[in-house]
């Protein structure tokens, strides 16, 4: 159960699997979590400063590091007072990413 929420990436990292999870539409607030693969599912608590701003829409998580990063879906982000995604020139486009250590 992810509280109504839809799974927008899903990646194994450090012996489970990590849920990156958001609304079926545009805005509201993605949320991360745990999965074992069978049946438990547990909310990650972030306590990275401005994590809350990010729309998490994909994860890379390399192995060797005790971090793994979120990437965010920035097309609803103002731009000059424009949409990301709705900006015509592809080079002003753009979308953050933050490293995250699973608390």
């Amino acid at each position: 159960d992810l509280g109504g929420l839809g799974i927008r990436a899903l990646s194994y990292f450090r012996g489970e699997h990590l849920i990156a999870a958001g609304s079926s539409g545009d805005g509201g607030h993605g949320k991360l979590y745990r999965w074992d693969g069978k049946e438990k599912v547990a909310p990650i608590e972030v306590k990275t400063p401005g994590f809350a701003a990010l729309n998490p829409e994909a994860l890379f998580t390399p192995e060797e590091r005790r971090a793994f990063l979120v990437l965010s879906d920035d097309g609803t982000q103002l731009v000059g007072g424009e949409a990301c995604k709705k900006l015509k020139d592809a080079s002003s486009k753009r979308f953050r990413g933050m490293w995250v250590r699973p608390e």
